[in-house]
């Protein structure tokens, strides 16, 4: 999106931590700016650092049939985007984060280091939220016909289905879940979306038999 006009003195950015949305005449809606360090130890700089939506998004089904077997899925891609990883920033301000005690580039802890390195660079906890997720899959089995006259006296076939849903997630997001948000994050006014205490989505299988009569 493009802000076309703006009656008012452009306002945003910096925010909870460094980041926040920022909106201006001519920029984008949905842009973050942030603090951001100039590679090799240069001066902190304010600059636009992502966007809250999405570069695009796309899903990819498919079903492959080899004589009785048969295999479905549906993939789900989403790329780009970035939301505030709030569920990290807390547990490392309380000392509990999983990695808390892990050692750190500059030779302290995780749970140190990344605090202070937000400071300077909003990237740290507004992280990229691109996934691929293998969302559903499913694998059916054609019964032969003598095993179905066996099992059902009237049946003229039956097919056996195993399939399952939130199987796999591929993201560079450190929090739960990329696909899961507060938007916008309550009580911070950044005008972005977060990802604080999220559930992780329940991955779920199911098996049945579909007889046809």
């Amino acid at each position: 999106s493009i802000i076309q006009q703006l009656p008012v003195p452009r306002f945003g950015g910096g925010g909870f931590g460094g980041g926040s949305v920022l909106i201006e005449e001519g920029g984008s809606a949905t842009a973050v700016w942030g603090d951001d360090t100039i590679p090799g130890g240069g001066p902190k700089v304010f600059a636009k650092i992502g966007e809250t939506r999405p570069d695009y998004q796309a899903q990819i089904s498919n079903e492959l049939r080899f004589k009785s077997l048969s295999l479905a899925f549906l993939l789900d891609r989403s790329k780009g985007g970035v939301i505030r990883n709030a569920t990290q920033w807390n547990y490392d301000q309380r000392g509990n984060s999983v990695d808390w005690d892990a050692p750190a580039p500059d030779g302290t802890k995780m749970g140190q280091y990344r605090p202070r390195r937000y400071l300077k660079y909003a990237r740290q906890y507004i992280q990229d939220v691109s996934y691929l997720k293998l969302r559903e899959a499913s694998v059916s089995f054609d019964v032969p016909q003598a095993i179905v006259r066996k099992m059902f006296a009237q049946a003229r076939q039956a097919r056996a289905t195993l399939s399952g849903r939130n199987l796999l997630t591929w993201s560079p997001y450190e929090g739960t879940d990329p696909d899961q948000r507060r938007s916008p994050e309550v009580g911070l006014a950044s005008g972005m979306p977060g990802e604080i205490w999220a559930y992780l989505p329940s991955r779920s299988f199911w098996f049945g038999i579909e007889v046809g009569f």
